[in-house]
């Protein structure tokens, strides 16, 4: 699939943290959900929730979904499910996801649950390189409180050092926060659609021309959820077969997203036996054809 050719000489890649906590529309995307206010009165606590994206482009799109806080144990109570998916031009997806709290600390959380939308263009002329563009991002947003009892209970009433999570300013609610960074050359990421399990891939990434910024890597998703940091040239052998993730970014801001279909190799022996069998039908029906 081909996307329009580019003719600025410096691309501006947008990346909104987060929107309105109800909806989210414009370049791309829009979500469907509610926000959610949350009081944890005690230890262990289960939540669930579910929202749908829409692919307002008209091309198709490719999304993932992760969950943003100020603190990262916070962060990962929740669990989204599915974290990628591709729609395709007017198609909606529906998410679910699980806040599952096992301890903490008391106090009042923000919670974004982020869906990251990307889009094929076309690469620049001379360029045959595919190169994909952050298209847009929303959000929805849950607030979660644990009280003081509850926090006693658990791991304290404060925190004993303040530890930097994924979101380092809280974004008021209601206010829209972007990220943009400048690139003079458009970002590519080559990386197979499919390829067979234990088999070597190569993969690179960076920039059509000129030096790849510092902090610029590739990073692959295993289906299992395991999460591997590579060089922007490398060989990797996928052990695991299903549908990864491979992103190119700059330290945390994914630039380039796409899906990998890693299928099982199919045993030569197998290969082997079909050959054989089809090999006997041959002879068996030769054998009766001259009766």
């Amino acid at each position: 699939m081909k996307m329009r050719a580019m003719t600025p000489c410096s691309l501006l890649l947008f990346f909104m943290l987060a929107v309105p906590a109800l909806s989210a529309s414009g370049m791309g995307i829009g979500i469907s959900g509610r926000s959610e206010i949350l009081v944890i009165d005690s230890f262990p606590y289960v939540h669930e929730g579910s929202f749908s994206i829409h692919n307002t482009c008209d091309y198709d799109c490719f999304y993932m979904l992760e969950a943003y806080s100020p603190y990262d144990d916070v962060s990962g109570w929740i669990e989204i499910y599915p974290k990628t998916v591709t729609l395709e031009k007017g198609a909606y997806g529906d998410i679910t996801y699980k806040l599952l709290a096992s301890q903490g600390y008391a106090g009042t959380y923000e919670i974004r649950i982020v869906a990251k939308g990307f889009g094929m263009d076309e690469p620049p002329s001379g360029n045959d390189k595919p190169v994909s563009y952050v298209q847009t991002s929303g959000s929805i947003r849950l607030q979660v409180t644990v009280t003081d009892t509850a926090g006693a209970a658990s791991l304290g009433t404060e925190r004993l050092m303040q530890e930097e999570g994924s979101i380092e300013v809280a974004t008021p609610p209601g206010q829209d926060t972007f990220r943009a960074i400048t690139l003079d050359t458009p970002a590519f990421l080559d990386v197979p659609i499919r390829c067979k399990r234990d088999t070597a891939i190569h993969m690179a990434g960076g920039l059509v021309s000129g030096q790849a910024p510092g902090g610029m890597h590739i990073c692959l998703y295993a289906p299992s959820g395991a999460t591997y940091r590579l060089p922007l040239e490398y060989t990797y052998t996928f052990s695991e077969a299903g549908v990864w993730t491979a992103t190119l970014a700059i330290d945390e801001m994914v630039l380039v997203a796409k899906e990998i279909s890693v299928e099982h190799d199919q045993s030569p022996y197998g290969q082997y036996l079909l050959v054989a069998l089809a090999a006997c039908c041959g002879i068996a029906i030769a054998a009766y054809a001259k009766k």
